[in-house]
């Protein structure tokens, strides 16, 4: 099966679950490069579940990343270091909901051109 068809059908999957499990069954599909990391949930999933697919997804050098959540019981939002210290990422979208975000201590986001944050209270410290 080639990638484009692989890449195809991992995302006409319902629930990223399913796509995270799905992928421990080929080896070969560990390997398919990922640009683009596109998640939509809303009060479903806790933010140190959600921080751990991005920090997959950075991992893999994602270009782009455009997250839209409403986190479980309005908890405000810690951003990840590797997510700001990403030498790939090129654009970042974030939609919260109106939930605080915590940005980490970091002289960052080396090759960032679009920042897009919507429904966002950025939080002092």
């Amino acid at each position: 099966m080639s990638e484009p068809v692989l890449l195809l059908s991992l995302s006409g999957l319902p629930f990223i679950e399913d796509a995270i499990r799905t992928n421990i069954l080929s080896k070969r599909w560990r390997s398919i490069d990922l640009d683009i990391f596109r998640l939509r949930c809303s009060n479903y999933y806790g933010m140190s579940l959600i921080g751990r697919w991005i920090h997959i997804a950075v991992m893999k050098n994602i270009k782009e990343l455009d997250l839209i959540c409403t986190p479980k019981e309005e908890e405000d939002v810690k951003m990840h270091h590797c997510l700001a210290t990403s030498g790939s990422l090129k654009v970042l979208r974030l939609n919260l909901d109106g939930c605080g975000l915590i940005l980490p201590n970091f002289m960052g986001f080396p090759a960032l051109g679009v920042l897009d944050l919507t429904c966002v209270d950025l939080l002092k410290d």
